[in-house]
């Protein structure tokens, strides 16, 4: 019998490393499919932010939308003016607010305001040094992200460890599937809500910043829609309903 070859470590993360890149290019192309077919649906919203979630939802397109302005504008065009791609009826939807882009980035469409993406004072780009979620739903990932935020600013308040876990009980719903894994160094708040929304497979998410004032609790960042003592975002499901709908 012929001895069996070791297979060495380099040999083995390029393997690794070879996947992860054609996985993502698989998820681009299905991604840039979707937003390439014919649109034939038309949101029954007003409002531009609404809009875009009904697309995601009505053609399966995983999501991250950073809105700016309060309250969400109207649109003032409307996009069954004319037969179009699924990315041409987004970009009818944006084309009354100029600034906004469109790019398919992490395994979702990320839309983003490009005046206030790279800011410093938008909390999506402060990074969290170490992030780990093990079989997590999106309620428990959200939680880990709070706590990671929380620990990348104030390092002093967890020098003696913290308590794990998040309380209260949370009902069966889309978005409570323990279906996400990930870990990931250096990673920005932005990157984690992707790379969560990647790993659910049935959710967006939505961030309304404010940078016309900043927040009570972390004056060093824009102020979001509904914040109260915390950072906000807010998952929506493309499939099914959440336990408050």
């Amino acid at each position: 019998m012929r001895p069996i070859k070791k297979v060495t470590v380099t040999k083995l993360l390029q393997v690794v490393g070879m996947g992860l890149i054609i996985e993502g290019l698989i998820c681009g192309q299905s991604l840039n499919s979707k937003l390439s077919q014919k649109a034939s649906f038309v949101p029954k919203s007003k409002f531009v932010l609404d809009q875009l979630i009904e697309v995601a939802q009505h053609y399966q397109i995983p999501m991250g939308i950073e809105w700016i302005g309060r309250p969400v504008p109207t649109v003032s065009a409307s996009p069954k003016d004319r037969p179009t791609t699924v990315r041409g009826l987004v970009a009818t939807i944006l084309r009354p607010y100029p600034g906004y882009r469109l790019k398919v980035v992490d395994g979702l469409v990320h839309i983003t305001n490009q005046a206030f993406v790279d800011s410093p004072r938008n909390f999506l780009n402060l990074r969290i040094s170490e992030f780990k979620v093990n079989k997590a739903s999106m309620v428990g990932a959200q939680a880990s992200l709070r706590l990671g935020i929380k620990m990348a600013l104030h390092p002093e308040r967890y020098a003696k460890g913290w308590n794990g876990g998040y309380g209260g009980s949370f009902p069966a719903d889309v978005l409570n599937i323990p279906n996400i894994t990930f870990s990931g160094r250096n990673l920005t708040v932005r990157q984690i809500l992707n790379k969560s929304i990647a790993a659910n497979g049935n959710a967006l998410w939505v961030v309304r910043l404010n940078p016309s004032r900043t927040m009570n609790t972390e004056p060093g960042f824009f102020a979001q829609e509904y914040e109260s003592e915390d950072f906000h975002w807010q998952f929506v499901p493309l499939q099914g309903k959440t336990s408050d709908k």
